[in-house]
C-alpha cells in the first residue's frame, strides 16, 4: 500500500459509468511519476456527478484538461497533483485516490445562506443581531423622530435585510417555512417575481412573514 500523501501523477485515461446506486460517474486513470519519470504505478480516482458533487467534479475534470467529450476523451499531458488517503472497508486497509487541488468552498445561494443562518442562531442564541436590534430601539425611542422615518425603518433594499429584521423581530417564532411562503405570497399577490422584488416587496414579506399576524 502506498503511504498517504500527495503525488505528482500522468492521466492515462478516462472512463464514463454508474455506481451500482445508478449515480454516474467518471474514473480517471494515472500513473505515477517520479522526478517526472514514469513509475509504472497506476492508480484510478473514481469521480462522482450526484448533485451535490457535480460541480467539485466538473472542476477537477477541467484541472487535468479534459475535453469533454465522452464519445473521444482527451486530455492535457501535463502532470497533475493526485492525493492519496488511507480508509478503512470491511476491515481492510484500503487506498483512496483523487485529484488534489480546487474542491474549496463554494458560495452558498442566497437560500442556503439564509437557510444556515437561521440554523446557526437557532444553536448560538441571537446575539448576532443584537446590535442591530439595540439601533433599532433607539431610533424608536428617539422623540423627535416624525412618523415618515418610522415608516422608513421598515425599507429593506434586499431579501438579506429583509431577512435579518425578521430574525430579529420574530426570534424564535420564525421560521424558513414561514419566509418562503411569505415570498410566495407576496409573489403571488403582486405579479412580480422575487427575483425582481423592490423595497416594498421586501417590507411586505416581512410582514406576511409574522408568525402571529394579528
Amino acid at each position: 500500500m502506498i503511504e498517504a500523501g500527495y503525488y505528482s501523477a500522468a492521466v492515462t485515461g478516462i472512463e464514463f459509468g454508474e455506481a451500482s446506486t445508478g449515480t454516474e460517474g467518471i474514473g480517471v486513470q494515472f500513473e505515477l511519476l517520479n522526478n517526472g519519470e514514469r513509475t509504472g504505478a497506476s492508480r484510478k480516482a473514481f469521480l462522482w456527478l450526484s448533485p451535490n458533487a457535480k460541480q467539485y467534479t466538473i472542476d477537477k475534470l477541467k484541472r487535468i484538461g479534459f475535453n469533454g467529450d465522452i464519445d473521444n476523451p482527451a486530455w492535457s499531458d501535463e502532470p497533475i497533483e493526485v492525493e492519496c488517503r488511507h480508509e478503512v472497508y470491511d476491515g481492510t486497509d484500503r487506498e483512496k485516490w483523487d485529484i488534489a487541488g480546487g474542491g474549496g468552498v463554494q458560495p452558498l445561494t442566497d437560500d442556503k445562506r439564509r437557510r444556515l443562518k437561521s440554523s446557526l442562531r437557532a444553536e448560538f442564541g441571537t446575539s448576532p443581531a443584537a446590535k442591530p436590534s439595540a439601533t433599532a430601539d433607539t431610533k424608536r425611542k428617539a422623540p423627535s423622530r416624525p412618523a415618515p422615518t418610522q415608516a422608513k425603518e421598515l425599507s429593506f433594499s434586499s431579501a438579506d435585510e429583509a431577512y435579518d429584521h425578521c430574525v430579529t423581530k420574530y426570534g424564535d417564532q420564525f421560521s424558513d417555512d414561514g419566509w418562503f411562503k411569505a415570498i410566495e405570497t407576496v409573489a403571488s399577490d403582486t405579479g412580480v417575481a422575487e427575483a425582481d422584488f423592490n423595497s416594498e416587496h421586501w417590507k411586505r414579506v416581512v410582514e406576511a412573514s409574522d408568525p402571529i399576524p394579528f
